[in-house]
């Protein structure tokens, strides 16, 4: 039995790039539309279940800015802030099985 001989050729740098691109980009552009549909989705769920039903009663979608700002600055930090503290903490605490 003859042993695999490893190739010294550089690599082609554009099929390369090539292949990568086409990896990456499928996979990404898969995930994101995905993702699209997965936000929408209950969007579209209340469409339908309204029409039917024959619902309809006004939606009380009336989002005031400037009046509670804070509130709508605070629910779009602080799940981020949360979890990077917990992270922290997390590192803090089990440092011995990290270094």
């Amino acid at each position: 039995m003859q042993m695999p001989t490893i190739s010294t050729t550089k690599p082609n740098w554009p099929h390369v790039a090539g292949f990568l691109g086409l990896t990456f980009g499928l996979t990404w552009t898969a995930y994101l539309a995905l993702w699209g549909s997965f936000s929408v989705l209950p969007v579209l769920a209340t469409f339908v279940a309204r029409t039917l039903t024959g619902d309809t009663s006004p939606w009380y979608l009336k989002p005031n800015f400037r009046k509670s700002w804070k509130t709508y600055l605070f629910a779009a930090f602080a799940p981020g802030i949360a979890i990077f503290l917990s992270g922290l903490l997390y590192f803090c605490a089990f440092r011995r099985i990290w270094i």
